[in-house]
């Protein structure tokens, strides 16, 4: 028999699972959702992500990010307005530059970004250290051809000798699946090294895909500036 290797897992801070899925503070005494699946909002899956990060980052509410009208003569407003939102509905997916544009021009005042191009190893060693230092990282996935964001909210570790090994997957909330009520993501990319155009695992449909972009996120007030790659 084969010996049973431990994992170890982490979560970016302030998330919490709770059994109504996970949550994030709101004010000093209050909690709200996180997760928001198509259909709670109309639009792309690269919009659904960025709302995501922005009600971790303590810039939109839940119940905001689920009503449009309330962003009236705001930042956010101008940002689904750049985006198509307000009327037609947005219906076509964001690439990076785009993405790294809305926050830049329409959040600026709120959240700053750093955008990354790139595959495989190269997005892996940015967006590790980022989650370890509590930012969301927005990712878009190839998934044999089709491209797909969602937000990466953790890393989860093999242990050996009970210390902490090599990454083996991200944990992501995906917007096209069901709020998870167990635990604080719904999807999981197995980034243990394969072969081929598309390495790694995406266990939601378990299709082979490549990282493709990367956008990290942070309140503006922190003032973590770095250049646009």
């Amino acid at each position: 028999m084969s010996k049973v290797v431990s994992t170890e897992i982490m979560v970016i801070s302030p998330i919490d699972a709770t059994c109504f899925g996970p949550m994030v503070p709101k004010g000093k005494k209050d909690w709200q959702p996180v997760h928001l699946r198509q259909g709670s909002m109309d639009g792309a899956c690269g919009l659904y992500s960025l709302m995501m990060g922005l009600i971790i980052c303590g810039v939109v509410n839940y119940e905001d990010a689920c009503s449009i009208t309330i962003f009236s003569n705001t930042e956010i407003k101008k940002l689904l307005d750049y985006l198509g939102r307000s009327n037609p509905l947005l219906k076509f997916g964001m690439n990076l530059d785009e993405m790294y544009t809305a926050v830049r021009e329409y959040c600026q005042k709120q959240i700053d970004c750093q955008g990354f191009k790139g595959k495989g190893e190269y997005l892996l060693n940015i967006i590790e250290p980022y989650i370890l230092d509590n930012y969301p990282v927005l990712l878009l996935i190839d998934i044999e051809g089709i491209g797909h964001w969602v937000l990466v909210v953790g890393c989860e570790y093999k242990k050996r000798h009970g210390k902490k090994g090599k990454m083996c997957r991200l944990l992501v909330l995906d917007p096209v699946e069901e709020t998870p009520t167990m635990c604080s993501w719904n999807g999981a990319i197995d980034v243990r090294n394969q072969r081929g155009k598309y390495p790694y695992r995406w266990w939601v449909t378990d299709q082979k895909v490549q990282l493709a972009y990367a956008l990290v996120i942070w309140p503006a007030k922190e003032e973590r500036r770095i250049p646009y790659r």
